[in-house]
């Protein structure tokens, strides 16, 4: 009879283990089925996302219109006698903002200046201040932004297919703000580098890359 009982027992706590696990499978698809919308065809509070099958990294070097600078400029100094560099700067910059050449400056370390232009575009103060730091211009760098227009086309190199092709640039995407390194010889136009992803037929996909050359 104890035997009996055993089995008994052994067999229904096979069958709920069984029933347990039915259970706990069924749980599993049925979050699944809902997680996936059921398979029936419906209105989506969400958003999907579409990527094109296939897109290629490309790089192209071009020219860039400047339509105009950012009104602040970054002095670093680099020099090996940082203080005189530095207090020479600060001399030029003072005069130039009783003259309303520049708004405001702010030195929060010898070696690093930020600085507010005034009635003056960034780039010009950059040549006065340029003038002004003497044998310490060689090891000091001047930063700033610049807003600049790409050409209406640019010839993209695709490096994993090995050969390039001719985009068309859309007006949507030919205004950028770059960060440059301000120097004498600047124009109205600056070299580029400039990189995206195309897709196979040529379209620029997620938008174009562009830094200073």
């Amino acid at each position: 009879m104890q035997v009996y009982l055993i089995k008994v027992f052994a067999l229904e706590r096979k069958k709920l283990i069984e029933l347990i696990g039915s259970v706990f499978v069924a749980l599993i698809f049925l979050t699944s089925y809902a997680a996936f919308g059921g398979g029936a065809p419906g209105n989506s509070t969400g958003t999907t996302t579409l990527t094109p099958s296939q897109t290629f990294y490309a790089v192209a070097n071009g020219n860039a219109t400047i339509t105009s600078y950012s009104s602040v400029m970054n002095v670093y100094i680099l020099c090996a006698n940082v203080s005189n560099v530095s207090s020479r700067i600060s001399t030029a910059l003072q005069a130039l903002e009783k003259n309303g050449s520049v708004s405001n400056f702010y030195s929060q370390q010898a070696a690093q200046m930020l600085v507010q232009a005034g009635n003056l575009t960034t780039h010009a103060l950059f040549l006065l201040l340029y003038n002004d730091s003497g044998s310490g211009a060689a090891c000091t760098q001047f930063t700033s932004t610049a807003n600049v227009k790409l050409p209406r086309n640019l010839t993209f190199y695709l490096p994993s297919q090995g050969n390039s092709a001719i985009i068309s640039i859309p007006s949507s995407m030919q205004a950028y703000s770059v960060p440059i390194t301000l120097s004498l010889n600047m124009s109205s136009v600056m070299k580029i580098t400039a990189s995206t992803l195309l897709t196979a037929n040529g379209t620029i996909y997620g938008g174009i890359r562009v830094q200073q050359a």
